[in-house]
């Protein structure tokens, strides 16, 4: 089904109706309807919405923050050659399907969206890491199975090196 239906990817604004969408976790309903606009406005994240283009409703939902992770939690190799405590990174904060379209490979599309966003950003501003943070153990092999690992003092935080991002990029792989 993700590959018959067209998605387009927009910037959350206030002509996106928010209310309905139902992912299955209430916290991150409420984020979307309730809180991403006004978290954009303060600059503390910025929200991307995946829209079917037939009918403009939200398949899915990702945000997006700079973060910092502590050198110490990342393995040798993710945090080799950093001179400072704190790393910098990207945190997709939340990523979130409705449950219309769960199981249907939207979740991998907006990974894959929002890690080209990241890799930009990288480009951009700098960042090391990519950092997710996975509600259960299901999201948690969600992010594994796409590379990410888990950090040393918290098992439902991942990191994805950006040099990964950069890897498959350059081999003309699609992120």
């Amino acid at each position: 089904m993700a590959e018959n239906m067209q998605l387009k990817f927009k910037r959350l604004d206030n002509s996106i109706e928010c209310i309905g969408f139902d992912c299955g976790e209430e916290a991150l309903n409420k984020f979307l309807s309730l809180r991403a606009l006004t978290e954009m406005s303060q600059r503390l994240s910025v929200t991307t919405v995946a829209l079917d283009q037939r009918t403009a409703s939200i398949i899915g939902f990702y945000s997006i923050s700079p973060t910092q992770i502590a050198k110490e939690s990342l393995s040798k190799r993710e945090g080799r050659g950093v001179p400072y405590d704190l790393v910098p990174g990207i945190r997709i904060g939340r990523l979130a399907i409705s449950k219309k379209y769960q199981g249907k490979g939207f979740g991998a599309k907006l990974l894959r969206h929002a890690l080209q966003k990241c890799l930009k950003i990288s480009e951009e501003f700098g960042g090391r890491v990519v950092v997710v943070d996975a509600k259960n153990e299901m999201v948690a092999a969600f992010y594994e199975r796409y590379g990410f690992k888990s950090i040393k003092d918290d098992p439902l935080v991942f990191v994805l090196k950006v040099s990964t991002l950069v890897k498959i990029e350059n081999k003309g792989d699609t992120i």
